[in-house]
C-alpha cells in the first residue's frame, strides 16, 4: 500500500509540474504581470523552504488574489511557523508603479495583521524587470522592513528557457507513455 501511494505522490508531481510549465509557457507571451505572477508561483511551489531571505520556516500555503480590507493582495503567503507574508507583485513598468506597490504591499501587511489578531506578518514586493531607478526602491524596501524580490529580464529569460526545455522533457515522457523514476 505504501508503495502505491508514493507512485500517486509521484504520478501528482509530475502532473502539477506539467500543469506549472505549461502556464508558464502560456504566458510568456505576455512579458507582464501575467510571466512574473507565473514565476513566483512556481518559485513558491518548487522551492518551499527558501523563499530569498524571508524566514518563517518554509511555505505552508500560497493564496492568490486575497481580499483585505484595503484591496486585493496578489499573494498572501502562509509560513510553517504561523506567520504571514503579504505579496504585491508588479511587472516591468516605471518606478512610480513599482514604489505604488510598496505603500499597497505595507497596507495589505498591515490589514492582515489586524484581521489576524496581531500576528506577525511580513511584507514582500515582487518586481519585474530592470528598470532604472531600482536602487532607490530597494533602499526604501530596506527602511521600511519589506522584502524585495527582483525577477530580472536576463532571469525570465534563463527561466523560460529552463521552463521550456522541462516541458519538452515532460512532452516526450508523455509521447512514450512512461515516466522515469
Amino acid at each position: 500500500v505504501d508503495e502505491l501511494v508514493i507512485k500517486m505522490q509521484r504520478d501528482m508531481e509530475y502532473l502539477h509540474g506539467l500543469r506549472m510549465c505549461e502556464h508558464l509557457i502560456n504566458s510568456a507571451h505576455e512579458r507582464g504581470e501575467a510571466l512574473i505572477c507565473a514565476i513566483f508561483d512556481y518559485f513558491c511551489k518548487f522551492h518551499r523552504d527558501q523563499l530569498l531571505g524571508i524566514d518563517g520556516g518554509g511555505i505552508l500555503k500560497v493564496e492568490r488574489e486575497v481580499t483585505v480590507s484595503c484591496g486585493r493582495a496578489d499573494r498572501v503567503i502562509t509560513h510553517r511557523d504561523g506567520s504571514i507574508t503579504a505579496v504585491e507583485i508588479k511587472a516591468a513598468g516605471d518606478l512610480r508603479s513599482k514604489a505604488g506597490g510598496l505603500g499597497q504591499v505595507l497596507m495589505y501587511a498591515e490589514a492582515l495583521r489586524k484581521e489576524h489578531h496581531g500576528k506577525e506578518v511580513r511584507a514582500a514586493l515582487v518586481v519585474g524587470g530592470d528598470a532604472p531607478g531600482n536602487e532607490c526602491l530597494v533602499n526604501a524596501c530596506l527602511r521600511a522592513d519589506v522584502a524585495f524580490l527582483p525577477i530580472t529580464s536576463g532571469y525570465v529569460d534563463k527561466f523560460m528557457s529552463e521552463a521550456k526545455l522541462t516541458w519538452d522533457c515532460f512532452s516526450e515522457i508523455a509521447k512514450n507513455g512512461k515516466q522515469e523514476a
